[in-house]
């Protein structure tokens, strides 16, 4: 009995044994790295929950964004106006140049500056000399061509004229008196004429008709004198018409080789092909 004395002491002196801690949250292992030598990765904490995001206000732009701007296509004007002397209008190329005949197609010059065009004109005068009262009949045909139109003063009409040869063939007696006070011994009863002529019309409502030329006279075939007429007439059928009827009065100073210069006047009536 004296050896359980030892082990009944032992028991009665042996303190109460603690209260066991409730179990702690289970932790995940530590990864170990397959490889010798590796550190192990420290244990990842769990997510802290987030705080809600506050909607994004939008931003207020100063000014809204300018349209992109197309350039305008402009039409170019033509390197010179159809006239020398005539200026663009002030709101060109919105107002269109004054030009009655304008040919057709975008910048398309006036017709009558592009392009030349054959005059011709055929008149009959009853001529009269100052110092017989027997008139001569007279013939005339025109062939030229026309020129680029001027503008008068005020711009507000053309002045069409064309340069060309005028023939007269003059039949009568006006011109006997030229010529009996020259030493040329002829009967002019048939006279022809040669001219360098400038024809053509104008006016505010083109209706003026004028015409200047010189030239020589011949006795058949030789050469008589020297002489220069003028012609005043009226457009009576439409100006826009190529056509055109003209009426009107004659002038002309001739002067035989060796003689006097003298007039001769009469009235003319005939067309022109403008």
């Amino acid at each position: 009995m004296l050896y359980l004395l030892p082990a009944v002491l032992s028991l009665a002196l042996q303190p109460a044994a603690p209260v066991p801690a409730p179990p702690a949250a289970a932790q995940p292992a530590p990864a170990v790295s397959e490889q010798p030598g590796a550190q192990p990765t420290p244990p990842t904490l769990p997510a802290q929950p987030e705080a809600p995001a506050q909607p994004a206000v939008p931003a207020q732009p100063d000014a809204p964004p300018a349209a992109p701007t197309q350039p305008t296509a402009q039409p170019h004007p033509p390197a010179q106006p159809p006239y020398a002397d005539q200026p663009y209008p002030p709101n060109y190329p919105n107002t269109p140049l004054p030009n009655n005949n304008v040919a057709e197609g975008p910048g398309a010059l006036p017709e009558a500056v592009s392009h030349r065009k054959l005059v011709f004109a055929n008149f009959y005068t009853l001529n009269f000399n100052i110092l017989t009262p027997i008139p001569s009949g007279d013939f005339t045909f025109f062939l030229g061509t026309n020129l680029r139109p001027r503008k008068n003063r005020a711009r507000t009409f053309d002045w069409n004229t064309a340069l060309g040869y005028q023939l007269t063939l003059s039949i009568g007696f006006a011109d006997v008196p030229t010529f009996d006070l020259s030493p040329i011994d002829y009967f002019a009863f048939f006279v022809h004429r040669h001219h360098l002529t400038a024809m053509g019309y104008g006016g505010h409502k083109q209706r003026l008709f004028y015409s200047m030329g010189a030239g020589a006279m011949f006795a058949l075939s030789q050469i008589g004198g020297v002489e220069g007429e003028g012609r005043l007439g009226y457009v009576f059928t439409n100006p826009e018409k190529r056509v055109k009827g003209i009426v009107g009065g004659q002038a002309r100073l001739t002067a035989a080789f060796g003689g006097i210069p003298l007039l001769q006047l009469g009235p003319f009536i005939g067309f022109m092909a403008f």
